[in-house]
């Protein structure tokens, strides 16, 4: 039977949910704060290639749009959700988390992690704290209370964030590098988040704080080393890697500077864009890379895709890999994401992709049947 049919031979019932870039756009907010939002044309690819792979599709839509489901007389009978919604309103560690969060308590199989996987993953704080405990290599650290809190010392936040780290004698020597706790895509990272003197760090902060309010932030030593970023598919021991990408940042141009991953880098002009090369998986440093990759995707609670950035602390073969960033839910667009493209360059097109991915989540059969949370 195919793994897309149901016992009856009907099709497998999909949901597909997500925050559609136009309809935040129309709201007010910024093409910046919008960068993390499907475009039209994606959407209806990604659903293109399920329903290609014989699967039942609805499209759904963000939060609000679910919530109008489930307020239904019978329930939807999904067998599945394909949850890609980012989250647009709530505290910024919450918001990936908040529609799994909701659909788990009705008892539905979610593609992708979980509401506890997507806060552990999108909190990079709380990752580190994670990667700490299971002795998985990443780099010392103090966390910047958010403007928001109560309490914090409001005329030095870094150094006194410093000073009360247990890593405080490593960030002694610059450059260091500061970022947002709960952000993605490079939001908040640009040519100012390299700190290569004390007096650039209290500046820094004081920008991204008034930036990002709501969340904490992050002081890290510069790691100077080669870049890799690695896709995993699949779920605890089955997970594996399935390409890995090594990032490098062309020189000679004004970009010259930024030699780490900036949302220019991302998304400002051809010339500022970073170079990207696809190296073997059995390349030795590939495979030191891939082995770190893996244990910190299966220790946050990663399922069915996901994405391990790692960074080497020095130059030359005897490098450590510290990881930089996992990301639960990394961007899944046709021929541009990361994951999407370094599947590409191991054979792996974007029906396969989704192949993978929703036969990885269909595996799961500790969850509810559908509607079994409400007796219906």
């Amino acid at each position: 039977m195919s793994q897309s049919k149901r016992a009856d031979g009907n099709p497998i019932k999909i949901a597909y949910t997500f925050d559609r870039k136009t309809d935040n756009l129309a709201k007010g907010l910024t093409q910046e704060e919008c960068s993390i939002y499907d475009s039209d044309r994606n959407i209806e690819y990604t659903a293109e290639a399920m329903r290609r792979l014989g699967y039942e599709v609805e499209l759904v839509g963000n939060l609000e749009a679910v919530v109008k489901r489930l307020a239904s007389t019978p329930l939807p009978d999904w067998d599945l959700v394909y949850n890609y919604a980012q989250g647009t309103t709530g505290s910024a560690a919450m918001r990936e988390a908040r529609l799994p969060a909701l659909l788990e308590a009705y008892g539905y199989n979610c593609v992708l992690a979980d509401s506890l996987g997507m806060v552990q993953g999108n909190h990079k704080a709380l990752t580190k704290m994670i990667l700490d405990y299971h002795k998985i290599p990443n780099s010392p650290y103090a966390i910047v209370p958010s403007l928001d809190s109560e309490g914090a010392d409001e005329k030095a936040p870094a150094q006194s964030a410093i000073a009360a780290s247990p890593y405080a004698a490593a960030l002694q020597t610059f450059p260091v590098f500061v970022k947002p706790t709960c952000d993605k895509f490079s939001r908040g990272i640009g040519i100012s988040s390299k700190i290569l003197s004390p007096a650039d760090l209290e500046p820094c902060v004081a920008r991204l704080r008034q930036q990002f309010p709501d969340q904490e932030l992050l002081i890290e030593p510069f790691l100077s080393g080669r870049e890799m970023s690695v896709t995993i598919v699949g779920t605890g021991v089955d997970a594996r890697v399935i390409g890995v990408h090594e990032i490098s940042w062309p020189k000679g141009n004004q970009w010259e500077a930024q030699d780490f991953y900036s949302f220019d880098r991302k998304y400002g002009p051809p010339e500022a864009w970073c170079k990207y090369t696809y190296p073997s998986l059995t390349d030795p440093i590939v495979m030191k890379c891939s082995e770190v990759s893996l244990a910190a995707y299966r220790v946050t609670g990663c399922r069915d895709l996901g994405r391990v950035d790692v960074r080497f602390d020095r130059e030359g073969d005897d490098a450590t890999p510290v990881v930089i960033e996992v990301m639960p839910l990394p961007g899944i667009t046709f021929n541009a994401s990361d994951a999407v493209l370094t599947a590409k360059n191991n054979g792996i097109e974007w029906d396969e992709l989704f192949r993978l991915i929703l036969e990885s989540a269909l595996k799961r059969s500790h969850h509810k049947p559908r509607n079994a949370a409400f007796g219906s």
